[in-house]
């Protein structure tokens, strides 16, 4: 939760110009919808709402800051609706559930996520983007695997 604060302070802060910030009218902007899709490894819900308010020390009835997050399970399996709806998330989904499946196998993580980018290619699974950005994709996701020990 934390990054995502941070990330959302970043986001509002384009919002607002630096002259504006010591005005006495009050900023205007533009109603916040936060949203993650979860696709780690770990059994969670397939929607579940999250608040800041859950990592503070000391609770309280009402908190003075408040920050809901919403996150949406996008596993294989979860969210059946939201995939039939969304064609590059379910499409996202299999890439990502067939480098967890090679990866068990192969011995080097970059020979997991080559096989796996090429038979998305070859099926039309994010074929454009894994195609344009094939060698992009798999140093990315080998240096996420490598940096977490192969936690996918």
């Amino acid at each position: 939760m934390n990054e995502e604060l941070l990330y959302i302070a970043r986001l509002m802060e384009k919002n607002v110009n630096k002259r504006s910030l010591y005005q006495s009218e009050m900023i205007k902007i533009p109603a916040p919808h936060f949203v993650v899709f979860y696709n780690g490894k770990e059994k969670k819900p397939e929607d579940t709402t999250i608040k800041l308010s859950d990592a503070f020390r000391q609770k309280e009835k009402e908190p003075e800051l408040e920050l809901k997050v919403r996150y949406l399970n996008i596993n294989q399996g979860c969210n059946p609706e939201l995939m039939k709806r969304c064609k590059t998330l379910r499409e996202y989904s299999e890439f990502v559930a067939r480098i967890r499946k090679y990866a068990i196998g192969e011995t080097a993580i970059e020979k997991a996520v080559d096989r796996a980018v090429a038979e998305c290619i070859e099926e039309g699974i994010l074929a454009d983007f894994l195609s344009s950005q094939r060698a992009e994709v798999v140093r990315t996701i080998s240096s996420i695997a490598y940096c977490s020990h192969r936690n996918l």
